[in-house]
């Protein structure tokens, strides 16, 4: 009990869950979310540096809109102003679409007396131009893993709480609420396409592919070791399997999928799996020294069975997760 309050027992019970997402069966592809990666493929094809004029963006979303897009979020800070002419075009493509989130986003200043938290913002021209803003901020655990989403930062709706309001117009979620997200799977899970793939004229990107779906904008670097990539890629339950990161862009995705599904995952309070972890261990600990050594052998592996079983199966099955690693230590004990 001591222990699951410690950094050491949240470590051990993190793995077990990282190990329950890799065994868990694969959900369906999201059929609702395109992505459209700014990636080395669009770099090598568009031979412009970052960050690229934004009259490209005012043309993706231009393309994107006669494909049919339902919501198109941008996972890009467009806060600095850049050629005058391109900022209008965009803002123009913004206004057109009518359905733009733009990203914003905290930038932190570290000093040895004091540490300041500024809302960085997109450009106000595009920002009366966009129908909603969101923080695009990702939310890790103490380990750097990124397992839980919240709704809300710094008094600032996130990206995924703004795209759910949108959706479903007729319900709220509490900014409050947070739990574990029930990813699709490992990176690369949700239908991806390149960004010069949709501005492509020669070989224009089929509408099937856009039409009626949430399309997420946003890095999606992986071979090169550019700033964008190191700030917005980021280790999940599944980098243990595979050694890939996932893009801060996806992870946005799957924490939309989650809302729009419902489908999040619970966990006890603190208080709570503290209670039920003393309850198992003090009964199988009356039960243990009424019995012989070999039955109770027997019964310590029929317990570890079991703990697994039910713990493996409420996160698959019932979307709850019960940590079964400090309970079946307390059982060997």
């Amino acid at each position: 009990v001591v222990l699951s309050f410690l950094p050491l027992g949240h470590s051990l019970e993190n793995q077990t869950l990282d190990l329950f997402y890799r065994l868990r069966p694969m959900a369906p592809q999201p059929a609702d979310l395109l992505i459209v990666s700014i990636d080395e493929p669009s770099f090598q094809e568009l031979k412009q540096p970052w960050p690229w004029p934004r009259s490209l963006h005012a043309k993706l979303v231009d393309r994107l809109i006669a494909g049919g897009a339902r919501l198109i979020l941008f996972d890009v800070i467009f806060a600095d102003p850049t050629n005058p002419e391109d900022d209008k075009l965009l803002g123009d493509a913004f206004q057109a679409a009518g359905n733009i989130i733009l990203g914003t986003t905290f930038e932190t200043a570290k000093d040895p007396r004091f540490t300041r938290r500024v809302l960085i913002t997109p450009l106000k021209a595009l920002q009366r131009s966009a129908r909603a803003q969101g923080l695009c901020m990702i939310t890790p655990d103490y380990d750097g893993v990124v397992r839980r989403f919240r709704l809300s930062l710094g008094g600032r709706e996130t990206m995924p709480l703004v795209t759910y309001g949108l959706m479903r117009p007729g319900s709220a979620l509490p900014s409050d609420l947070s739990g574990l997200i029930n990813y699709a799977g490992p990176a690369r899970s949700i239908d991806t396409v390149s960004y010069y793939q949709v501005i492509d004229e020669e070989r224009p990107l089929p509408k099937a592919r856009t039409r009626g779906r949430i399309v997420l904008v946003g890095h999606m670097l992986e071979a090169s070791a550019t700033p964008q990539a190191q700030a917005d890629s980021f280790y999940t339950p599944f980098f243990a399997g595979n050694g890939q990161l996932m893009a801060g862009v996806e992870i946005q995705g799957n924490i939309i999928n989650t809302l729009l599904d419902g489908s999040w995952i619970k966990e006890f309070a603190a208080w709570e799996r503290s209670l039920l972890l003393m309850a198992v261990i003090f009964l199988a600990s009356l039960a243990l020294i009424h019995l012989k050594p070999i039955s109770g052998l027997i019964f310590t592996i029929v317990g570890l069975v079991l703990i697994t079983v039910v713990s493996f199966g409420l996160f698959c099955l019932a979307r709850f997760w019960m940590p079964p690693f400090l309970m079946a230590t307390g059982l060997v004990l």
